[in-house]
């Protein structure tokens, strides 16, 4: 059965107001040692009235910053985990992608994080220009030809990205889930010196990032507001009434494992589904955003 919260979702599930402003999911970290079940505990009955963006680990390295799946001793060593070697979950993604319930986005290539300086360093930040330009590329086409889908935007491990990873997104025709830093972090351009005047001038003035698209010339980016255990639950719920009311995308990010290892999470991304239907958003995928 679908979810359906109040007042929204009648019989087939349309939406009774007009929609105001676009709303999506994405959720982080699913590779080979995602049980479909997992995913399903999660999702069921959410996804048939959201999609859900699922980015997907195609090479998974057996650790990560805090994936209970994962370990850290001696990571470097330990071999990487394809996805197809899961052919339960290739099969459930394969349905779900056919019943229009999730979109595939590109989550890095193995997630593997390196100690530098006594500091855990995610692959985007750590791996060469080189590197990140092999393994990005192949993972796109590995996860494609798998999963028989078009993957249109990266996630990048971490949430963290240099200028060497963003020239290969723009090489690959993917778009970015997130929003550049404070300085230096993208291919210098007119356009990046435009993007990054219009993000910081707005954060001066709102106190917080910016909530449209950015348009960097060979890409563009799209700010996402974490659901985690350390999310300010009240500070959520005003970014995404102020994106209700100017009209601005929301792209909330969680993760499934996180959402079943923490009830009250679950609970709070239902809650969250439910304010934005009831203040006329639309529901879409990720990829979605970036073109309307």
């Amino acid at each position: 059965m679908a979810f359906s919260p109040k007042g929204i979702f009648k019989g087939e599930g349309k939406v009774t107001i007009a929609a105001r402003f676009l709303f999506a999911i994405r959720d982080d970290d699913t590779s080979y040692y995602t049980h479909p079940e997992e995913l399903a505990a999660v999702y069921k009955g959410i996804w048939d009235t959201v999609p859900v963006s699922l980015s997907v680990i195609p090479f998974a390295a057996p650790f990560g910053q805090v994936h209970p799946h994962f370990r850290r001793d001696d990571p470097l060593n330990e071999p990487l985990k394809s996805l197809n070697e899961n052919q339960e979950l290739v099969c459930f993604l394969q349905n779900l992608l056919k019943e229009n319930k999730v979109e595939i986005l590109l989550h890095g290539y193995s997630h593997e994080y390196k100690k530098i300086r006594g500091k855990w360093v995610a692959e985007c930040i750590w791996k060469s220009g080189k590197q990140l330009r092999e393994e990005i590329m192949k993972g796109k086409r590995y996860l494609e030809n798998l999963l028989r889908t078009k993957i249109k935007v990266f996630v990048p491990p971490g949430n963290r990205i240099n200028s060497r990873g963003i020239q290969v997104i723009e090489e690959a025709g993917m778009n970015l889930s997130g929003i550049l830093g404070p300085w230096g972090d993208r291919p210098l351009s007119l356009a990046y010196l435009t993007a990054w005047a219009r993000r910081w001038s707005y954060w001066l003035l709102h106190k917080g990032p910016y909530p449209y698209v950015l348009d960097l010339g060979k890409h563009k980016e799209l700010v996402a507001y974490s659901l985690t255990p350390s999310t300010d639950w009240q500070k959520l719920i005003k970014r995404l009434e102020l994106c209700a009311r100017i009209g601005a995308p929301f792209v909330v990010a969680t993760h499934y494992w996180e959402l079943i290892e923490y009830p009250q999470l679950h609970q709070q991304l239902r809650q969250l589904i439910d304010l934005a239907l009831v203040k006329g958003a639309k529901p879409l995928r990720v990829s979605e955003c970036y073109e309307r």
